[in-house]
């Protein structure tokens, strides 16, 4: 018997029926991301023994792990860029979490800031140019952007309330983000050097993990 809690599925449309299980594995396999291309589907697993990035192909098959990180140190909040990059976060080399960027197949990894703190949840432009991350502890969190190579970097938000990384809007122009504390969440949007902030939900439960339609 199996005591698993999470698998990856996809279906055709919401109908039930046309749910196929992709992942099959006794560890924990959550949070997948599609590839631009939508061949290919990147996402988090236990199975090592601690949470690795692994890439399989659409129908489930090819599943590899790509990070190897051997050490107990997570590896995770994966965003695919259309030029066949993947950033994370890791704290692969001790200390705080930093975000490494990596080819789709795990070769070539590279760290890219370093900071004092932590520096997670990385998302790529629309046109890969550009990177959205958080930085900061547990207790708070500001929303920073930098050049693909980890140049550059900007803080675009400057809050009291914990913020965390939610997507760019499809032509690169604005950047939706979450901000507030535990059950109190809420959703912002603003200009892609940090301006013109609109809160654009307002209720008493957690909004989170925002997405732009095309």
């Amino acid at each position: 018997m199996r005591f698993t809690l999470w698998d990856i599925y996809t279906g055709g449309d919401c109908d039930e029926g046309n749910v196929v299980l992709l992942t099959n594995d006794p560890a924990d396999d959550a949070s997948p991301s599609w590839s631009p291309d939508g061949a290919r589907i990147a996402f988090a697993s236990y199975r090592d023994g601690n949470r690795e990035i692994y890439v399989m192909n659409a129908d489930g098959t090819g599943q590899t792990n790509i990070t190897n990180d051997v050490d107990v140190n997570e590896d995770d909040n994966r965003s695919w860029s259309s030029n066949g990059k993947i950033v994370l976060n890791s704290r692969r080399d001790g200390g705080q979490t930093e975000i490494y960027s990596m080819n789709d197949d795990g070769t070539d990894p590279a760290r890219l800031p370093t900071n004092s703190v932590s520096d997670y949840k990385p998302v790529w432009s629309p046109d890969s140019s550009k990177l959205a991350f958080t930085r900061g502890d547990g207790n708070s969190g500001e929303i920073y952007s930098m050049l693909a190579d980890g140049s550059q970097q900007a803080q675009l938000t400057e809050n009291s309330d914990p913020e965390s990384t939610g997507s760019w809007l499809p032509d690169g122009t604005k950047i939706a983000i979450s901000r507030g504390n535990g059950n109190a969440a809420e959703i912002f949007v603003f200009d892609a050097d940090g301006s013109n902030t609109v809160q654009i939900t307002n209720n008493s439960f957690q909004d989170s993990i925002s997405d732009w339609g095309p």
